[in-house]
């Protein structure tokens, strides 16, 4: 059982790692059997992503978040720690701004990128994540998806 102190300090150091794309700072953060779930699953589903992912799979993306983004920071609007369950669930805004390169009106993209996630965090002893699940806004995943496929066939 965890504090909820350690807790949300766990779970800002696993945002505040994201947003610098640094694949060593986010692998600190989390333990070895590390599972990433997004959800929707269907919707997720729909588009070949299935879970659990594993750590590795984060990491991948967070590199092609990397070609995207210049910036892009993930800040905890609130947190609910749980010290029973070793369990957080936090309200994330996440902001950036897309890389020039993938600025395109034609399909709607434009430099600046909003969203907001909510994250159910399960923290090990050790103080490290060992569970994430995502719950992600489909409706602008599909608003945005076009923008990425374009910007990923540039990469």
């Amino acid at each position: 059982m965890a504090l909820s102190s350690t807790l949300v300090a766990a779970a800002t150091a696993y945002f505040d790692a994201l947003s610098t794309f640094d694949a060593e700072k986010i692998s600190s953060t989390f333990s070895p059997e590390y599972q990433h779930t997004l959800a929707p699953t269907n919707f997720f589903a729909s588009l070949g992503i299935k879970g659990p992912l594993p750590g590795n799979a984060l990491l991948q993306g967070a590199a092609g978040q990397k070609a995207l983004f210049s910036d892009i920071a993930f800040k905890i609007k609130e947190s609910w720690p749980n010290e029973a369950t070793n369990v957080v669930t936090a309200w994330v805004v996440a902001q950036g701004t897309l890389r020039d390169e993938f600025v395109d009106a034609e399909i709607g993209t434009t430099k600046d990128y909003y969203r907001e996630y909510v994250f159910i965090l399960t923290v090990g002893e050790d103080g490290k994540i060992e569970n994430v699940l995502e719950f992600v806004d489909t409706l602008s995943i599909k608003s945005h998806g076009a923008a990425q496929a374009k910007a990923a066939s540039r990469i």
